[in-house]
């Protein structure tokens, strides 16, 4: 990680949105229960009132997944938020050379990123030597 911008707010968003899909994965999980307690009653005919519990289950579980998506929604933007190396290297800052152009705000610094794995390492061979 090279830079965070900000993350108090965005995982604030992301806290929100968990703490709402718990309350509607509990919510769901008691209109099941009301809905196994009509579903076994004898005497259930098919009219609007027996048919509101079927209602309510199927109108939590897509509150649910949409709370999964607001969750999902949260944590891309906070991924979003943080600057990553695009591979594993250590960060130096460089001074830049008269020579060099460059739009940043600060034009005579600049990070730097020097890669240290894999290292490649460029020689010269005599071709006598190439088949030993």
């Amino acid at each position: 990680m090279l830079a965070q911008i900000e993350p108090a707010l965005y995982q604030a968003q992301l806290d929100q949105a968990v703490g709402q899909e718990r309350q509607d994965e509990a919510q769901l999980a008691n209109a099941r229960i009301d809905l196994e307690r009509y579903s076994g009653c004898a005497s259930a005919a098919t009219t609007r009132s027996s048919r509101y519990p079927e209602a309510l289950v199927a109108q939590l579980e897509a509150q649910v997944k949409g709370d999964q998506a607001a969750i999902d929604n949260a944590q891309t933007t906070a991924q979003l938020h943080t600057i990553t190396a695009p591979l594993a290297a250590r960060t130096g800052i460089r001074r830049r050379r008269r020579s060099a152009t460059c739009d940043a705000p600060r034009p005579d610094r600049h990070l730097m990123l020097t890669q240290v794995r894999p290292i490649t390492i460029l020689f010269t061979l005599p071709q006598q030597q190439l088949p030993r």
